[in-house]
């Protein structure tokens, strides 16, 4: 059952990933990451309540509609705020730290999984529900403060032609 989940949000992830980057290319890329952090935030604590497993399914499916629009989106910020001489180390901070956020994630959700926190809740979906409300916070903090930055606004400022 772990593996239908896991193949159903993957699947929606790799399909919708290049749909929310052509989105991002004709929209605000901070609409588009507000809604993708905010979804996610919504179908991850979503995950935490819900018992009966085709719901938990098609949750863990629009979890993965929502998740793919952060990685394009933030990716082409990360490139219009990055000089060129330093773009790949930058990306490369970005995987190691995206990477070691997994292996956090992974050992305290493995932690938390047998253990019983509040009259039948598992630890498992207090791990989930932990994890929307900090996604939400988050959104609320983009939706608050975010800035976009110009398009190519990196290669702008190091006199590289770019197009508007």
């Amino acid at each position: 059952s772990l593996g239908y989940l896991a193949m159903g949000q993957a699947f929606w992830q790799a399909s919708a990933a290049p749909i929310w980057g052509a989105v991002s290319d004709s929209l605000s890329r901070r609409l588009v990451l507000t809604t993708g952090v905010g979804g996610w935030a919504v179908f991850t604590a979503l995950t935490s309540v819900v018992s009966a497993f085709w719901v938990l399914f098609v949750i863990r499916c629009l979890n993965g509609i929502a998740l793919a629009s952060i990685i394009p989106v933030s990716q082409s910020i990360v490139a219009d705020v990055s000089i060129s001489k330093n773009r790949g180390s930058t990306f490369g901070f970005i995987q190691s730290f995206t990477s070691l956020g997994q292996i956090f994630a992974s050992l305290f959700g493995t932690w938390l999984s047998g253990i019983t926190v509040v009259q039948g809740f598992m630890g498992w979906r207090l791990a989930f529900l932990l994890t929307g409300i900090t996604s939400a916070v988050l959104a609320v903090v983009l939706i608050v403060e975010f800035e976009e930055p110009p398009r190519g606004a990196a290669d702008r400022h190091e006199g590289i032609e770019v197009d508007p």
